[in-house]
């Protein structure tokens, strides 16, 4: 009887590891959802300013995130500007006279939350983040 005891409580310990386990890479959380992928859509709403689906998007490390312009006049030149750090490796300022911006968020880009301005241009700033888990 005893061995059995012993036999559960080594098979409770053994799926409580595994439950808080870590996945080969060291990540744990939110940043081991999905694809790797991330599409932030930017409206142009007239006489309104910019809006974005999702003011705060959560990465990892290798990542990649594109901004999409629509609404009218989707041709506009737009820029997403990082006043206070960013984490993509070298890379304060994405800007394009394009629809669609992309970036690969840096191998040794440091956690945190990274918030930037979407400027189109004519219309008010928008300050959504990127937030690096």
């Amino acid at each position: 009887m005893k061995y059995l005891n012993g036999l559960a409580v080594l098979a409770l310990v053994t799926a409580l590891l595994m439950l808080g386990s870590t996945n080969s890479q060291g990540k744990q959380g939110a940043c081991d959802q999905g694809d790797g992928k991330h599409v932030i859509t930017i409206r142009r709403n007239e006489g309104a300013g910019p809006s974005v689906d999702k003011s705060d998007v959560t990465v990892c490390r290798g990542d990649t995130v594109q901004w999409v312009l629509t609404g009218p006049e989707p041709d506009r030149s737009y820029v997403i500007n990082f006043v206070a750090g960013t984490p993509f490796e070298g890379v304060a300022q994405l800007g394009s006279s394009e629809r669609v911006i992309t970036a690969t968020v840096g191998a040794s880009a440091a956690s945190g939350a990274y918030k930037y301005n979407v400027e189109v241009e004519g219309d008010p700033v928008l300050d959504p983040r990127i937030i690096l888990d």
